[in-house]
This record gives C-alpha cells, sequence and structure tokens, in this order.
C-alpha cells in the first residue's frame, strides 16, 4: 500500500494528465501511481511553476513548465518505468487534484486525456 499526498485544508492530491497523447496512469498498468506521495513530490520538484486552481468547487495544482525527463528519471528509480533510455510521452503535462478522504474515484482517460471521475451513488440505476 501506498502512502497518498496529503495537504491539510485541501484533502488527498492524485496526479492526472489531462492532455491528450499518452495515458499517464492507465499506462502504468497501476493506477496506485497517480496518489503515490513520491511521485506527486517528484511531479512537483520537476514544475517550473504550480498554478493553484479551482473549478466547480475542486481545487487542483496545474504543474506548468514540466521537466519530462527528469520525472521520467525519478520514475524508473521508484520501479514505476522501466530504464529502457526513453522519457515518458506527456502532451498536456499534469495536474494534482484534491478529492475529500475517503471519496470512491477512478481515472478515465479518452484518447490519452484523463479525468477524474467520483462514484456518485445517486447516478446509478439498482434494479
Amino acid at each position: 500500500m501506498v502512502e497518498k499526498y496529503f495537504v491539510e485544508g485541501r484533502g488527498y492530491g492524485v496526479l492526472v494528465s489531462p492532455g491528450y497523447g499518452w495515458e499517464f496512469s492507465a499506462r502504468m498498468h497501476d493506477q496506485s501511481i497517480a496518489i503515490d506521495k513520491r511521485v506527486i513530490e517528484a511531479a512537483y520538484e520537476c514544475a517550473d511553476k504550480v498554478v493553484p486552481l479551482k473549478w466547480q468547487g475542486t481545487e487542483y495544482d496545474d504543474l506548468r513548465g514540466f521537466d519530462i525527463e527528469k520525472f521520467s528519471k525519478i520514475l524508473v528509480e521508484l520501479g514505476y518505468l522501466e530504464d529502457d533510455g526513453e522519457s515518458l510521452y506527456i502532451t498536456g503535462g499534469f495536474i494534482v487534484e484534491f478529492l475529500p478522504e475517503g471519496t470512491m474515484f477512478k481515472i478515465e482517460e479518452y484518447d490519452g486525456s484523463e479525468h477524474i471521475e467520483i462514484f456518485d451513488p445517486t447516478e446509478w440505476i439498482q434494479l
């Protein structure tokens, strides 16, 4: 079980890649990478600028000026990526979205663009 990234007053961080191209967490075959504290701290370390944003009541940090080669090397060190000399192919950068404790969610992707889908039992039909 991985240690999660938590910020007091904001919640638990989830790392996703909203740009089209290469789906980050789905391609890694281990979606725990998206909540791993070590990975999220490395993502912040690889960003030149962090822009805190809020949209529809959800807080997130937009990680800009991202050094993907440095991040790829860190993922190799952490055992999430094989050392094949290739860097990740991420076109839209990363965001860290903050969710409250206990939130049930999954990371969905379309054509490489990832987003968080939160489980809401009021939207489900039961027979």
